[in-house]
């Protein structure tokens, strides 16, 4: 008679067979849709004792894909464990509704990670009852979360920022990813699509530099924050790239030293209206340049001192 295996081993198998089966949906990425692979994956083995079918939905519900309030109340009921124990990454989807869904957290204990998704398909109403009480729909965290992944804003502006520091249970955030079809002009103060005339798949800073100056200032008491990703689509059909201006005959010409330093504007979200017309002014140009990597008495209008978090060590941006 075999003996059964240890449960430190049977955690392994069952984390072996989640990390190494593709997600169910053939674009996990995407608003909406779950980046965890069928139930399948392990149903076999959960129908094989009552030990292993305990360590398969331990896993499973590490991360829970959820749709509503309602539905985690329903999975709580049938599963105590969800938020006592097991999850740790919680996926929300805010689907098609005129009003924001309100997540209560209370229940979750060990919760490190987040994800929230702005359905694509959600009526413009629903944009209009988001005060800055409801962009980020939680309250009642039971843990600190480290993570926070935001996806499908369509007015990914500061003032939406703003609120992430000044929401309990965030301050200890680490990471921050935003995936989003626009970014913030600091030049214009407004939102618009990255159009590129050339195809960078990304850029990357280090030393705190690469965010819009508004969203370093709205994001500087997050003292944890080590880590900025923004994705957005490029596209295309603009006259500026991360290392060219346009000049007034419509040309563009390269800074020196272009084909070492790809990105002397240390590009951060300035569209490319701005870029085509502001930048024209070299001394305008290198102001703002030198604004961006804090050369100097760097003040906004208003007359507040450019401020970034103090642990900012890496912003990504991919296109």
């Amino acid at each position: 008679m075999s003996l059964p295996l240890p449960p430190e081993l049977v955690r392994e198998i069952i984390h072996l067979l989640l990390s190494s089966t593709p997600p169910r949906s053939s674009t996990p990425e995407n608003l909406g849709c779950s980046t965890k692979p069928s139930w399948l994956t392990l149903n076999a083995l959960s129908l094989t004792s009552r030990m292993y079918r305990d360590l398969a939905l331990e896993a499973w519900f590490h991360t829970l894909c959820i749709e509503s309030p309602e539905d985690l109340e329903f999975v709580r009921f049938c599963w105590p464990e969800v938020g006592a124990r097991w999850t740790g990454h919680l996926h929300c989807i805010q689907t098609f509704s005129s009003y924001p869904s309100i997540w209560d957290l209370s229940c979750f204990l060990h919760l490190s990670s987040i994800r929230l998704d702005f359905s694509p398909i959600i009526s413009p109403s629903f944009y209009s009852h988001l005060g800055n009480s409801f962009i980020l729909p939680f309250f009642n965290f039971s843990s600190s979360v480290k993570h926070l992944d935001l996806r499908g804003l369509s007015w990914p502006s500061p003032g939406v920022l703003q609120n992430i520091p000044h929401t309990p249970g965030l301050e200890h955030l680490k990471t921050l990813k935003m995936k989003q079809d626009t970014v913030w002009c600091g030049l214009c103060g407004g939102s618009s699509r990255v159009r590129f005339k050339n195809r960078p798949t990304g850029v990357v800073y280090d030393r705190g530099y690469g965010l819009p100056i508004d969203y370093a200032r709205v994001l500087t008491p997050l003292e944890y924050l080590e880590e900025v990703v923004i994705t957005a689509p490029n596209r295309g059909f603009g006259s500026t790239t991360l290392g060219h201006t346009p000049t007034p005959d419509g040309n563009p010409t390269p800074y020196p030293d272009s084909e070492t330093n790809l990105n002397p504007n240390l590009w951060a979200g300035e569209c490319d209206n701005c870029m085509k017309t502001k930048y024209e002014d070299d001394a305008f140009r290198q102001k703002w340049v030198d604004r961006k990597r804090g050369i100097g008495v760097c003040r906004d209008g208003d007359g507040k001192k450019d401020t970034r978090p103090p642990k900012l060590r890496r912003v990504e941006w991919r296109f």
